[in-house]
């Protein structure tokens, strides 16, 4: 029995689909960082953050929840644009709060870490492990104006 180029690549395709056609509706990412953002309500549920308009002078906060699905998904933005002016920034701000989403009975927990701030976007990396992918929500993120009121 001889397998055509053409049978490989159809078992391909429906290797790739077979979940999508299992379960309709749920998004699947392959190996792909994904950012839900879930404030502020202009753009909760969805993966674009919020634009400066959207976050003005009365927004103080953006969160995320992210999933990454691979253990090779080492980094992710989350757009926040709250326009942390230089000296703000130096002062390391926006403060940016992890809070971690997954039980212990993973094969390893993720690490995450902030690389990058500036004033529109944080950055975060994790450390790279086997076993550290997962598609339920690893992580939130939360990204704070300074002086919102949180502390005086």
């Amino acid at each position: 029995m001889e397998i055509t180029l053409f049978a490989v690549a159809l078992l391909f395709v429906l290797a790739l689909a077979m979940p999508s056609i299992l379960y309709p509706g749920k998004r699947w990412e392959h190996g792909a960082v994904t950012v839900t953002y879930e404030a502020p309500l202009s753009v909760q549920g969805t993966t674009t953050g919020p634009t400066t308009a959207q976050i003005g002078n009365r927004v103080n906060m953006v969160s995320a929840s992210v999933v990454a699905s691979a253990d090779g998904d080492t980094a992710l933005s989350v757009t926040h644009n709250l326009g942390n002016n230089t000296a703000s920034l130096a002062l390391g701000d926006p403060w940016v709060i992890l809070e971690p989403l997954l039980s212990l009975a993973l094969t390893a927990l993720p690490m995450w870490t902030v690389t990058t701030k500036t004033a529109i976007v944080v950055t975060l990396t994790k450390l790279a492990s086997t076993g550290s992918g997962s598609a339920t929500p690893q992580l939130r993120v939360r990204v704070l104006r300074p002086n919102a009121g949180y502390c005086e």
